[in-house]
């Protein structure tokens, strides 16, 4: 879905890698509610609590607030 989206246009030259996203998606579900009031909120819970993932998936920001939002519907 992510890829049909205006956001996907953003993301230039970077690797999706499916393991990186199957473990957001757990730190999403497992996450305090307060940590998923909004990205930024978000991504400082995830470098405090993955500092190696936060690093990989940094610049794809805009896929992870994607995976964030569909968590909360």
């Amino acid at each position: 879905m992510f890829l049909l989206t205006k956001d996907s246009n953003r993301i230039n030259n970077e690797l999706l890698r499916i393991s990186n996203f199957q473990h957001v998606k757990k730190i999403i579900s497992e996450a305090p509610i307060e940590q998923k009031d909004n990205i930024n909120i978000f991504m400082e819970y995830l470098q405090e609590e993955a500092p190696k993932l936060f690093q990989d998936i940094k610049k794809l920001q805009k896929f992870v607030e994607f995976l964030l939002i569909r968590k909360k519907k």
